[in-house]
């Protein structure tokens, strides 16, 4: 899963979560629940509860970023949420 960057003028690469996200509460909602697939196809793939545990705390602080008007906004362009998460998933899966 590579990081679509549609910004490619500056040093910040974002993708389709910061532009999802900047549509007021919709887009968070949106944004959640692809993240949330996310955990959820891990959970398929037999993560451990630790590791499910930190990929809900970033998908809620990502959340509760996105949630906050403008600065938010701008916040959530650094957190990335899912490729934490994806990072974490493919240390589980090369651990084993």
């Amino acid at each position: 899963m590579g990081n679509t960057k549609f910004l490619t003028y500056t040093k910040i690469a974002f993708g389709w979560d910061s532009l999802i996200g900047l549509m007021p509460l919709a887009g968070d909602f949106l944004s959640l629940a692809a993240s949330l697939y996310i955990v959820m196809e891990s959970k398929k793939l037999g993560i451990s509860k630790t590791i499910f545990q930190k990929m809900l705390l970033n998908i809620l602080i990502d959340f509760l970023i996105g949630v906050t008007p403008v600065l938010g906004d701008i916040l959530d362009m650094y957190w990335k949420c899912n490729l934490r998460n994806i990072k974490l998933l493919e240390q589980e899966l090369l651990r084993r």
